[in-house]
């Protein structure tokens, strides 16, 4: 089992960012909240830090922990920490990370989306509704 990292990454608007899987990855043409692995003896909350510095060049605020999503693929299981956090700068493309946009969560299609990514998508709109909304 691999243990990933993502971050439900919000802006001022209520909008979150979705990042597209490049060409020549698993998954190329998906598209994902932004994160990635989690190296050997570091946390899931620094490793969401690097790989959002890494990846787009975004500094962020974590807000809280959505939870641990196990989800097995046809080439193996993952285990993906996700975070909701909050985006401090702009995003900026990179080599990694070439094309991205902000969204209303209601509003990502579930077909174009990594298949891990469903199910904290439902939770965190679940939750965005609820009671305990910020």
């Amino acid at each position: 089992m691999i243990d990933v990292v993502s971050g439900i990454i919000e802006d001022r608007e209520g909008r979150v960012l979705l990042a597209e899987r490049p060409p020549g990855k698993r998954l190329a043409g998906f598209w994902e909240f932004p994160g990635g692995k989690i190296e050997p003896a570091e946390s899931a909350e620094a490793a969401l830090k690097r790989e959002l510095r890494e990846e787009l060049e975004l500094d962020i605020r974590l807000e809280r922990h959505l939870g641990v999503f196990p989800y097995t693929y046809d080439w193996g299981a993952i285990r993906l920490h996700v975070f909701v956090v909050t985006a401090l700068n702009t995003p900026q493309p990179t080599r990694d990370v070439q094309v991205f946009r902000w969204i209303e969560p209601r509003d990502i299609d579930h077909a174009v989306l990594a298949a891990a990514d469903i199910e904290p998508l439902v939770q965190y709109i679940q939750q965005q509704s609820g009671p305990s909304k910020r």
